[in-house]
């Protein structure tokens, strides 16, 4: 019963409470449309009231964008560019949970079908 209280509670807060976006350094993991998974590190930086958004795989950055943060409802959407995919730009929209990560969806323009990421905090260091 504590369990599920708790577990009710954390629900009641994620909707009911803003959370704060933290530039930085976080995890990546995420899984394509066709559900090949992946994993990496997404850099966020302050770029005025906007955010400088960079995704690296495999030790190299594959996209960069530039996000808006909405602080009432806790959402950072972003359209990226990805000069190596054939596709070439998308938009990825991400929710800030209670502990400060962020779960989100992201699609390529022209693509009938989204992938999923989430990015765990790591540290405030910005490359």
């Amino acid at each position: 019963m504590q369990k599920f209280l708790f577990c009710f509670f954390l629900g009641i807060a994620n909707f009911c409470f803003a959370w704060t976006l933290y530039p930085g350094t976080y995890d990546l993991s995420g899984c394509t449309a066709d559900g090949t998974p992946y994993d990496g590190e997404v850099v966020i930086r302050r770029q005025g009231s906007n955010y400088h958004v960079e995704w690296f795989t495999g030790g190299r950055s594959l996209q960069t964008g530039v996000g808006i943060f909405d602080s009432n409802e806790s959402v950072l959407s972003v359209a990226f560019a990805d000069p190596s995919n054939i596709h070439g730009w998308g938009v990825a929209s991400y929710r800030v949970n209670f502990w400060g990560d962020l779960e989100g969806r992201w699609a390529f323009h022209n693509s009938h079908t989204s992938g999923v990421d989430r990015l765990v905090w790591k540290n405030s260091y910005t490359y």
